[in-house]
């Protein structure tokens, strides 16, 4: 029998760290979480202002089912590979879609 994460769990877990990188401490809030049972992923936003509650000033995907689980290093390496976000509005998930002719 295949174990399920529990909601309460989830719930439970925390809101969002701090990690000091080069002297300034950065916020990590989890943005979103696959739904597959297959795949635990976590996208985790970035913010250099603990207040801000706009959208991050970086992200990045990482392997995870909660916030909480994961170590230092970890975020460490989150952090690493995280970039600021797409702001070109102009690209949509199905714009090439435009450029193709039928056939």
């Amino acid at each position: 029998m295949k174990g399920k994460i529990g909601f309460s769990r989830l719930e439970s877990d925390l809101e969002e760290v701090i990690l000091e990188v080069d002297g300034k401490e950065w916020t990590i809030r989890v943005i979103g979480r696959s739904q597959t049972q297959t795949a635990a992923l976590l996208m985790l936003g970035f913010w250099i202002s603990a207040e801000d509650a706009g959208a991050p000033d970086r992200e990045t995907l990482i392997a995870g089912r909660i916030l909480s689980e994961l170590n230092l290093d970890q975020l460490q390496s989150a952090y690493e590979q995280s970039r600021p976000p797409r702001t070109d509005p102009s690209r949509d998930f199905f714009s090439d879609i435009r450029n193709r002719g039928r056939n």
